[in-house]
């Protein structure tokens, strides 16, 4: 690569050079980071996790001090509520006991990052085998927990900031009593986008870095039925399924390179075989990614674009938004990014864990590739469940009338027809993936 000093596996780098470069050059980092060990990346992670404990108790105890001050005793606060939870619960249980909720703690914070490990699979898969893709995923989370922390005081500093700036001016100047009030909606809540954003593309630019390491290398099979055809001419026919081997090797297989968001998104998911049949998935398909990207932006303007028909609704009927609910609404645009990309992160690395195993060469790459081109089904999912949201909303008084006479809590019946929903679009989902990978679990190119 142009402009980045090449590392090598065996050179030694020190944890904490990687930590400071990941945030501002992740290409480099990633590249330096071979060169860290797990266990050396893990006690780096380790100390990081130490140092979050400061500023969250330096920040509880400040507001717990703040609310206290100006509220008194009176106000229910989350934030005293938690100070209080914890000191009631240290003082009633033994130390051997807070020494094992300490543990469990402890735990869910590494399983969060576990977890952020689990769903870069998907999204930096490389034609490598699949231990070391598993470890180098695992390196660069780990290696990536300075820059967590780095978010989390941020964020916990730009809190405490607006929450004094809320109680200095409460009552007072009161044309800038709108913008008090919001102040969550105008500067929190775009710092905390922008902070995930920087996040985000350290994480994934960095675990797309090319490896340097040796990739298994594996003989051309039958696309149709695996069948090793290293020594099967190509005029010949595959001993196997009678197919010609020229289906398979030949130099016009997959060699299409699909153009345009709206000709490929129905192609993708309703005639998979034939689709996958045509576009190569063992190459570095810089179209999936750029498709999928399409995809998530999609499905933001969606989800704005609903909340504001629901505002417009509201103001058929009479109750007109104000200036709170159109500002509020704009951070309905976040989770109609995150969530899609964790559906289709965290569903497709399942899917390519279990054909990876399942097969003699790691299946991720692919199962990559065929994610991206059917994010186009994420988006169709996305768009119902917010007009099943939609309607819920809009009947929620006959929903109410309806649950009493079936059941006594309304928010039962919600649920089940949430669930009712859901599950039957995730297992759609799956099915669909399974299909698809399965048509190109033997593909060469």
């Amino acid at each position: 690569m142009d402009g980045i000093r090449s590392f090598g596996a065996k050179d030694r780098v020190s944890a904490w050079w990687v930590m400071l470069v990941l945030p501002f050059r992740p290409r480099i980092a990633a590249q330096a980071a071979s060169g860290v060990s797990l266990l050396r990346a893990y006690l780096a992670h380790f100390v990081v996790l130490i140092l979050w404990v400061g500023p969250i108790i330096l920040f509880v105890s400040y507001m717990n001090y703040l609310f206290s001050s100006r509220w008194g005793n009176e106000s229910v606060l989350f934030t005293e509520c938690l100070a209080k939870s914890v000191r009631t619960l240290f003082d009633f249980i033994s130390v051997s006991r807070q020494a094992l909720v300490a543990g469990a703690v402890w735990g869910v914070v590494e399983l969060i990052f576990l977890l952020g490990s689990f769903l870069m699979l998907l999204w930096s898969a490389q034609p490598e085998s699949l231990g070391h893709s598993i470890r180098r995923c695992v390196r660069i989370v780990w290696l990536g927990s300075l820059l967590v922390l780095g978010v989390i005081v941020v964020m916990l500093i730009a809190t405490a900031v607006i929450n004094s700036v809320q109680v200095l001016f409460d009552g007072s100047w009161d044309r800038w009593l709108w913008v008090n009030r919001h102040l969550e909606s105008l500067f929190l809540y775009p710092l905390f986008a922008t902070c995930m954003g920087w996040l985000l593309w350290a994480l994934l630019t960095a675990g797309r870095v090319p490896t340097q390491t040796h990739c298994p290398i594996t003989p051309p099979m039958c696309e149709w039925c695996g069948y090793n055809l290293a020594y099967t001419p190509p005029e010949g026919m595959c001993p196997e399924c009678g197919r010609a081997a020229i289906e398979s090797l030949g130099p016009e297989v997959r060699r299409t390179s699909p153009h345009g968001y709206w000709r490929c998104f129905f192609p993708a998911i309703a005639r998979p075989d034939r689709f996958f049949r045509k576009v190569p998935i063992r190459s570095a398909g810089a179209e999936s990614r750029r498709f999928v990207l399409k995809t998530l932006f999609l499905t933001m303007i969606v989800t704005y674009s609903i909340s504001i028909s629901l505002l417009m609704n509201r103001a058929a009927s009479g109750h007109w938004p104000n200036a709170d609910s159109m500002v509020d609404s704009i951070v309905i645009c976040l989770p109609g990014f995150v969530i899609p990309m964790l559906v289709i992160g965290g569903v497709g690395s399942f899917v390519g864990l279990c054909f990876s195993w399942a097969d003699r060469r790691n299946q991720m790459s692919a199962v990559a590739h065929v994610s991206y081109w059917t994010s186009g089904y994420v988006l169709i999912w996305w768009v119902l469940a917010l007009l099943m949201v939609a309607f819920l909303t809009a009947w929620e008084r006959e929903l109410a009338d309806l649950s009493r006479m079936w059941m006594r809590n309304a928010d039962a019946l919600v649920i089940l027809l949430l669930l009712a929903f859901h599950i039957p679009c995730f297992v759609v989902y799956v099915h669909l993936l399974d299909h698809s990978v399965r048509s190109i679990r033997y593909a060469n190119r």
